[in-house]
C-alpha cells in the first residue's frame, strides 16, 4: 500500500501570509465596505472566508470575481512567496518514504 502525505501550501509549506493580507485589503477594496482591513494577521488567519465576507461587506454574487482576482494576484506576487526555514529538508526527507501531495486553495 502506498503511503502518501498530503500538506497545505499555505502557512504550512510557505508563509504567504503577508501577500495574503495585501489580497485581502484589495478584495475589501474592491467588494466590499472600502474599510481598512482591522485584523491582526493571526486573526485572518483563523477567519474562514464567510466570517471575512461578513466582516468586511462584500456580497456572495462577488465571490467568483474575488477568487479570480485572489489568484491573480497570488500569481503575481508568486516569486516573493518564500518556504518556511527547514522545509525544504523536511520535504527532501520525508519524499524518501512517501508519496507527496500540496493542495491550496490558490
Amino acid at each position: 500500500m502506498a503511503r502518501t502525505l498530503i500538506f497545505d501550501f499555505d502557512g504550512t509549506i510557505a508563509d504567504t501570509l503577508d501577500i495574503t493580507m495585501g489580497i485581502a485589503q484589495k478584495l475589501t477594496n474592491r467588494f466590499g465596505n472600502r474599510n481598512r482591513i482591522d485584523l491582526d494577521k493571526e486573526a485572518l488567519r483563523k477567519m474562514d472566508i464567510k466570517s471575512f465576507m461578513r466582516r468586511f461587506g462584500i456580497p456572495w454574487y462577488r465571490i467568483p470575481a474575488a477568487v479570480d482576482m485572489s489568484r491573480d494576484e497570488l500569481k503575481r506576487h508568486a516569486d516573493g512567496i518564500r518556504i518556511f526555514e527547514g522545509m525544504k529538508q523536511v520535504i527532501e526527507n520525508l519524499r524518501q518514504s512517501f508519496s507527496l501531495g500540496i493542495l491550496t486553495t490558490n
